[in-house]
């Protein structure tokens, strides 16, 4: 039995597919496996996520995704979160590439039709809020250009840029910085009435409505996965895989992850651990959405990629013995720790704690195949 995969040569933000190579999966996900740090209301944070290639159809190209749980990205509250990933050096072998990929973005809720010429002003004043502090904006002109500019000449350490899709031009800011989340607001000042707000958050990942799972394309630094495989996203396992291979409760299963942020050597490759199925069923994934794999996590492994590597083994699947079964698949992502609440009671007082009872919750990898339908279709005009 084998799995039928593809595979990646990384090029740049849009990867190169390769011919196909013998695959040591344990290898390849270690070197897609990228750790996430960002900010959150109570401190910083960190989380696992790895990125695999989708492949453009009519296309011998991929663009490049990063997966990981839903919740990772929704506790950080920074517009950024840094992405942690390697390359392998000409002479000083694995080095650390750190990555600022946004992950929202402060967006205008107006569009204008030309960016140079349609006033916007109007007769009103801007003020920017960014923090606990106002900064009048005195724009040279009446367009969203001049606003931009002049938003930029503050220098608060913001990104000030205009976007188009096809409503128009807006505006759009975001902080680069992955260790800070404050208020950022524009505002219009009209000679009557209250001011108007002029931005709204949006979020620039998808997520899938009922699983804790995320995606969204990124791009990457020219050279970043150069001479690396990474796989396509029709590597994630569909329940047909999982049925084909007898895929049932006692299966080993590996996962990746960066738990409370530790990393397994300086190049900041992640944590390889392993554990066995502890639930029943799996199938069919569409209703069970989760299972339960025996192995203790913590923060940091959450987005983690969790799969099964058999390569030329004997199997008894069905009632019958199958001989040189190869099965390298990606089953699912870690979600979170299972935690048994342990009430404890007296005369005057009645307390509650979170008692670990070294289970993961394990998300299917066919949510992640449909959030990833959530995705515009990968094209060369997109990147």
């Amino acid at each position: 039995m084998t799995c039928k995969l593809c595979f990646l040569v990384v090029l740049a933000s849009v990867t190169s597919l390769a011919n196909d190579k013998p695959l040591e999966l344990n290898t390849v996900l270690m070197q897609a496996t990228v750790r996430l740090d960002g900010m959150t209301a109570d401190g910083p944070k960190v989380g696992t996520g790895f990125i695999m290639g989708r492949p453009i159809p009519n296309s011998a190209r991929a663009r490049y995704v990063l997966i990981t749980a839903n919740h990772v990205l929704d506790d950080i509250k920074s517009h950024v979160v840094m992405l942690t990933t390697r390359k392998l050096g000409a002479t000083a072998g694995w080095e650390k590439v750190q990555v600022t990929v946004p992950i929202r973005s402060m967006l205008s809720t107006f569009f204008v039709r030309d960016a140079v010429k349609t006033p916007v002003l109007k007769g009103s004043n801007l003020a920017m809020i960014f923090g606990a502090t106002r900064y009048d904006l005195k724009p040279i002109s009446d367009s969203l250009v001049s606003i931009r500019d002049s938003i930029r000449s503050l220098n608060l350490g913001l990104e000030a840029d205009i976007v188009q899709d096809n409503r128009g031009f807006q505006l759009q800011l975001f902080l680069p910085n992955p260790n800070t989340g404050v208020p950022i607001q524009l505002i219009r000042l009209g000679k009557t009435g209250p001011p108007e707000t002029l931005l709204s958050e949006k979020q620039l990942w998808n997520r899938h409505p009922q699983a804790d799972v995320a995606a969204m394309y990124i791009r990457l630094p020219n050279g970043t996965f150069d001479g690396i495989l990474l796989p396509t996203t029709t590597f994630l396992a569909q329940d047909k895989d999982l049925q084909e291979y007898g895929m049932h409760p006692g299966d080993e299963l590996n996962c990746l992850g960066y738990p409370l942020g530790a990393e397994s050597n300086d190049s900041g490759f992640p944590i390889l651990r392993s554990g066995k199925i502890a639930s029943f069923p799996l199938l069919p994934t569409k209703q069970t959405v989760v299972f339960l794999m025996d192995f203790q996590i913590f923060g940091g492994n959450s987005g983690g990629p969790v799969y099964v590597s058999q390569s030329g083994g004997t199997r008894l699947i069905d009632g019958n013995t199958r001989l040189g079964v190869n099965f390298q698949t990606i089953v699912g992502l870690v979600s979170q720790e299972v935690l048994l609440k342990e009430q404890q009671r007296s005369l005057y007082e009645r307390s509650e704690r979170d008692y670990p009872l070294k289970l993961a919750r394990v998300v299917h990898a066919s949510f992640i195949r449909e959030t990833l339908e959530t995705l515009p279709p990968p094209t060369e005009g997109n990147l």
